[in-house]
């Protein structure tokens, strides 16, 4: 059974054209079996387990967030593999505290 997807609104009238538009889908839950969290981008809500209907520019703007959301939930779960961001935070770290001692 295909799920009906919600038509977002319309915000640039240059992608008014809607056959480029795009079908982007929220996850039921997260990586944890956690209900996943609404997404908002400006007044347009995409709640847990729909399929919408959007503008290019806005299905690439939900898309970006979705992805950001599964690193850092793979973050979490892997806390090892990012030893490069720690070392860079701690390298800033350093730099921030030699800045304020001087």
């Amino acid at each position: 059974m295909t799920q009906e997807a919600i038509v977002c609104k319309l915000y640039d009238e240059k992608e008014a054209d809607k056959s480029t538009w795009e079908y982007v889908t929220i996850p039921d839950v997260d990586i944890f079996d956690n209900r996943f969290p609404t997404i908002r981008v400006n007044h347009e809500e995409f709640l847990a387990g729909k399929r919408y209907f959007c503008c290019p520019s806005l299905a690439k703007e939900v898309r970006e967030i979705l992805e950001r959301r599964q690193r850092e939930d793979i973050r979490i779960l892997r806390p090892d593999k990012n030893q490069k961001a720690l070392n860079e935070a701690v390298q800033h770290g350093e730099h921030a505290r030699r800045a304020e001692l001087t």
